[in-house]
């Protein structure tokens, strides 16, 4: 790949613009997508240059971009100026496309359950649209979707295909692997999406899952076809495998066999996702009365009013259980990350967005083990701690959950909060002699008896400088808005 070799950093210079390459794009062979000066692009083959061009002219790529479920891209003219600088930057390339670039990026192992599952209809339903003006999806990997706020979104046009048969659905075993067996997991075995794709990116194969659902719950009407017979199917020998594609071939240009299938799985998806209940302690937590009617309201009144001011353009809130700071951050006009530990918090915070149409991206993510990078050369994924950082960060009753449940020290805690956030830190004490915090303490040893509002303040200022501090009414509870040094 002349002038873009695949490496993480690796930059060419194009009228003072840096070309950087997705590392994330190195397995596919049709191109390859980069960022040059702040827009995204993708550099793409003659062969699915010309496939991508015949869905733009049949109408069906402008139609999918309007209604959301292709992000935004257009294809570069080969006679503008802007296609003699992109190959300038990237000789031997002669087709490119531009992408919208998303604010910030998430993965399937962040994902709560409801989230999840909606990627997975919408790779169904975009599978159907294409394949009725007579394309097809060649990959169904979880990882060609994105989120732009709560909205899923596909993101891989050059997975895009015209296909050899019609009849079935050749990513079909893939869905499975990224979609399917995982929800199937969570739902009946409690597996959490990180477990499953921290484990293996391509996400469990037929055999781990069916050992872990187990024999008697693969018997059931609902798996069968999905699981049972497809595991049944790869016991039997090549030689008479060979014979039954043989026969196959004769209805491949029948497409009817493959919508009937793809309506199945919608089903079986839907259903999924209405069974889903929740059952977390923490998703009633911000209905649990921690503060007196006043210090609520000082509380909102302190947080609104630094938003007001500040005008972050990018929050992140931290811990933001069912959502109450992220909703009015975006309020106040901000994109907003809203993160926590708790899928169940996660996925009631989801629904909520999805109804508004908020700018809100909900992730499930631990703060004390965070998302690490992952992939080939731990290159492929980034980090969440890359892919984070916000104008803002709001840590509202957090930081006793790290002291006490993660046993993270007080300095750790400064530090991660400093990393995370561009400028602003709008952060909660909470005294250890309030009952949230004895609660948390119980069964465990008290290591916090030195712990202080002045002690906290102290250690916070190796880091940041104080704008402005405010103690609740009624409550052993302090709020400080915080500036990060220089």
């Amino acid at each position: 790949m002349e002038g873009c070799s695949g490496e993480e950093g690796s930059a060419v210079r194009d009228r003072g613009l840096t070309l950087q390459v997705d590392s994330a794009s190195y397995r596919d062979p049709a191109g390859f997508v980069f960022l040059l000066g702040d827009e995204i692009y993708r550099a793409v083959d003659a062969d699915h240059w010309r496939v991508l061009a015949q869905i733009q002219e049949s109408g069906l790529l402008p139609e999918l971009i309007h209604t959301g479920m292709v992000v935004n891209s257009r294809l570069v003219p080969s006679d503008s100026d802007e296609h003699v600088a992109l190959q300038r930057a990237c000789p031997g390339w002669a087709h490119f496309l531009w992408h919208e670039r998303l604010p910030v990026l998430s993965y399937p192992y962040e994902w709560s359950f409801s989230m999840m599952a909606d990627a997975a209809l919408l790779t169904l339903a975009l599978q159907e649209k294409l394949l009725r003006a007579g394309f097809s999806l060649k990959d169904a990997s979880a990882f060609n979707i994105q989120f732009s706020g709560s909205q899923p979104v596909f993101i891989d046009l050059p997975s895009i295909e015209k296909p050899e048969r019609r009849d079935i659905w050749m990513a079909y075993s893939q869905f499975c692997r990224m979609f399917l067996y995982p929800l199937l997991l969570s739902r009946h075995r409690g597996i959490s999406f990180k477990s499953i794709f921290l484990a293996n990116l391509e996400g469990p194969d037929m055999d781990q899952t069916f050992a872990a659902l187990g024999v008697w719950k693969c018997l059931r009407p609902g798996l069968v076809l999905d699981l049972l017979m497809p595991r049944l199917f790869s016991r039997v020998p090549p030689r008479k495998v060979r014979k039954m594609e043989s026969s196959a071939l004769k209805s491949a240009a029948d497409p009817s066999p493959q919508f009937v299938n793809l309506e199945r799985l919608t089903r079986k998806i839907a259903t999924l996702r209405a069974s889903r209940r929740s059952s977390s302690h923490w998703s009633g937590y911000g209905l649990m009365t921690h503060y007196s009617d006043q210090a609520r309201t000082e509380k909102d009144t302190f947080v609104r009013r630094l938003l007001k001011e500040h005008l972050p353009k990018s929050v992140l809130d931290l811990g933001c259980n069912t959502g109450t700071y992220s909703v009015m951050a975006a309020e106040q006009g901000a994109r907003v990350v809203a993160v926590d530990g708790d899928s169940e918090c996660v996925d009631r915070l989801y629904a909520e967005v999805r109804s508004k149409s908020l700018p809100i991206l909900p992730l499930v993510v631990d703060l004390a083990n965070p998302s690490p990078p992952l992939g080939f050369r731990n290159l492929e994924r980034k980090s969440f701690m890359e892919r984070a950082p916000a104008d803002a960060v709001l840590a509202l009753a957090l930081v006793h959950h790290l002291l006490v449940t993660a046993r993270m020290p007080l300095e750790a805690i400064c530090d991660l909060l400093a990393d995370l956030t561009r400028r602003i830190l709008v952060v909660e004490f909470v005294e250890r002699e309030d009952d949230m915090f004895q609660s948390l303490l119980a069964l465990r040893e008290d290591l916090y008896r030195d712990l202080s509002v002045d002690r906290f303040a102290s250690v916070f200022q190796r880091r940041f400088d104080l704008i402005e501090r405010q103690s609740l009414t009624g409550c052993r509870r302090h709020l400080f808005a915080l500036q990060k040094k220089p």
